[in-house]
């Protein structure tokens, strides 16, 4: 893919994401003390967010067939484990929130993937919305500003990684890629 490609069909939608979940910072601050603040706002952006993932996570895959996000974070920690760990930290504008969002998709010992809680909340909110999850807590209350924002991070961390396998240089990356919410570490 061409750079220009990457950033007209990719780059362009994260800061869409990204300028959507800033201007719920009117009404919610993002900071940890709000982060079971849900709505039908966050629930939009989330859904928007997590299908994107899946889609730069699809891209990032191409070569390799697979059928679903968690099985394409597991081909893409193969080939570059620092993915996993990479953390991104708010602004200053923000309450600095440090977020490493893939930390917890975990390889079990029998081969099985399994998911970090901000993407099985999505998949339960998908599929389940007004599932109650046992604890009393129904599951449209996961579309908050903590799974909100830990998936817009995991779209960043991405993003990167994609711009990387379409030819950008680091200080393209910089350059093109400033995020008005992150930086990473």
């Amino acid at each position: 893919m061409r750079k220009e490609d990457y950033v007209k069909h990719f780059w362009r939608q994260y800061e869409l994401y990204e300028k959507d979940l800033i201007n719920t910072a009117d009404y919610v601050t993002i900071n940890k003390q709000n982060y079971s603040s849900f709505s039908n706002r966050y629930q939009q952006i989330f859904f928007g967010i997590c299908s994107e993932l899946d889609a730069v996570a699809s891209k990032l895959c191409a070569e390799e067939k697979t059928k679903n996000f968690p099985q394409r974070m597991s081909l893409i920690f193969n080939k570059d484990k620092s993915v996993k760990f990479k953390r991104v930290t708010t602004r200053f504008t923000y309450d600095k929130i440090d977020l490493v969002p893939f930390v917890e998709f975990e390889e079990t010992e029998n081969g099985q993937f399994v998911s970090a809680p901000w993407w099985q909340d999505y998949n339960d909110l998908k599929h389940n919305r007004l599932g109650d999850n046992g604890s009393g807590r129904f599951n449209f209350q996961n579309a908050n500003l903590e799974n909100t924002l830990k998936s817009l991070a995991a779209l960043y961390i991405l993003n990167v990684e994609l711009a990387k396998e379409c030819g950008l240089e680091t200080t393209e990356i910089e350059q093109l890629m400033k995020s008005n919410l992150f930086y990473i570490n």
